[in-house]
Order: C-alpha cells, then sequence, then structure tokens
C-alpha cells in the first residue's frame, strides 16, 4: 500500500522471483502496488498504463492476488 502500509509476504514474493528465478526488477518483472481506497476503476487504468509502458519484446504475465486480479 503506498504510503500506508508495507506488507512484507508480497515483499518475499518479489524476492522470490529475483532471488530464485533469475528474474530482474524493473527489466523482466514489475510490481504494481495500488491503494484498495480508491475506485477499483482507477486502479484498473493505472494497471491498464503501466502494461502499456512495458516492453513489448516479449508477452506480459500477470500474476494477481484478490483486488490485483483486477
Amino acid at each position: 500500500m503506498p504510503n500506508l502500509i508495507k506488507q512484507d509476504q508480497y515483499n518475499r514474493l518479489g524476492d522470490y522471483f529475483v532471488e530464485e528465478l533469475g528474474y530482474e526488477r524493473s527489466r523482466n518483472f514489475f510490481e504494481f502496488s495500488y491503494d484498495w481506497r480508491q475506485d477499483v476503476r482507477l486502479s484498473a487504468r493505472q494497471l491498464g498504463q503501466m502494461i502499456e509502458s512495458l516492453p513489448t519484446t516479449r508477452p506480459v504475465m500477470l500474476i494477481a492476488h484478490s483486488l490485483g486480479t483486477l
């Protein structure tokens, strides 16, 4: 949660992708955090904008949980 809380279980999952699976943050592994207090449609637009800004040389895979499955 930006500027409110930090949940380490999600950070640990990201660390696993980097440390154990060889992904690199901001190269081929991107995390999207959202504010659950805002309208879900706004979060969906922001996620869409982030995906559109990614390099298009490879398919995009989304791994999501709960509201993150927008």
